[in-house]
């Protein structure tokens, strides 16, 4: 298991990235940082920062792209490998987020043993072979196996520029509940109000919990909201969603409630915790956000029908 860390600045919120501003913007926020906060790490970034943060982002992005990395944002969402002290006294209140690294869609996650600024800088010239390298998912773990994490050998710096192992996520998947993208829940049923039921997955034992379900998957959502039929009274239908068939429903023995209306409920991510994949659970009742009705039988190309 790995896990995965992203440091932050605790009024501020987590994942509010300076890349995804404009130039000018960026510049501002960090000329005011260095005005109000002078004793703050931040603040002590270079003139030019932007700019070189922009250079190395796109050398990140190249470099990802050719080994087949799935890129979903211009810019990254940056954690680091496991709990590194260092960014405790980055800022002024410090909080972060903790994740699993296989929460995430791991396609889309690269990796640098150490920050990617001075891995690809061409400044270091010690030789070793981490250096102007960026690494899968798979591929990293041969290198925490053979040179350790640096926050343990190098905490402070004394032996090169590596004090993390940091880690590129290139997509917003997996962190709904942080960067405010909405959860839906999808049910043939007119609601106020979602109670936890008892679900069961044959295959995972994450999906099988007595909680509201959701997902950040709107199709998914949606082919919930379909409903379910047996073809013949007395009959055991069984309705399921494999990867293989993308944002499908099987619907076996069964079929939806042709006709009928079906209703999709927004939540607000922040109640929910992550099961697995695309699912998030709430032990505890949730008021929707928003609920929208939908025709059955407009959303029937989402279904494959098996008698």
């Amino acid at each position: 298991m790995m896990k995965l860390y992203h440091y932050y600045e605790k009024s501020v919120g987590p994942f509010h990235s300076i890349s995804d501003l404009p130039d000018d913007e960026a510049n501002r926020l960090l000329d005011r940082i260095r005005k109000e906060k002078p004793e703050a790490f931040i603040s002590k970034r270079p003139e030019d920062y932007v700019a070189k943060r922009r250079h190395f982002e796109g050398i990140l992005r190249e470099e990802f792209l050719k080994k087949g990395g799935l890129i979903e944002r211009e810019t990254p969402h940056y954690f680091v490998v496991e709990a590194v002290p260092f960014f405790e006294k980055w800022y002024d209140q410090t909080a972060f987020v903790e994740i699993d690294a296989k929460q995430l869609d791991l396609r889309t996650v690269s990796f640098t043993y150490g920050d990617s600024h001075p891995t690809f800088s061409g400044k270091v010239k010690d030789g070793k072979e981490y250096r102007n390298r960026l690494y899968t998912y798979d591929e990293i773990f041969g290198i925490i196996e053979k040179y350790g994490l640096p926050q343990d050998w190098n905490p402070d710096f004394k032996f090169g520029p590596e004090c993390y192992v940091e880690v590129q996520v290139w997509s917003d998947r997996g962190l709904e509940p942080w960067v405010n993208q909405p959860l839906w829940h999808g049910s043939p049923y007119l609601l106020d109000k979602l109670v936890p039921q008892q679900a069961y997955d044959t295959g995972f034992e994450q999906g099988c919990q007595l909680a509201v379900y959701a997902t950040s998957k709107k199709e998914m959502a949606i082919c919930f909201a379909l409903g379910c039929e047996e073809n013949q009274p007395g009959t055991c239908g069984k309705r399921t969603m494999l990867p293989e068939y993308g944002n499908r429903m099987v619907f076996e023995g069964c079929h939806p409630k042709y006709g009928s209306k079906g209703y999709l409920y927004q939540l607000d991510p922040k109640d929910f915790i992550h099961a697995m994949g695309s699912q998030w659970v709430c032990p505890h009742e949730v008021t929707p956000v928003k609920r929208i009705e939908i025709n059955v039988d407009d959303y029937l190309d989402l279904c494959i029908v098996r008698e």
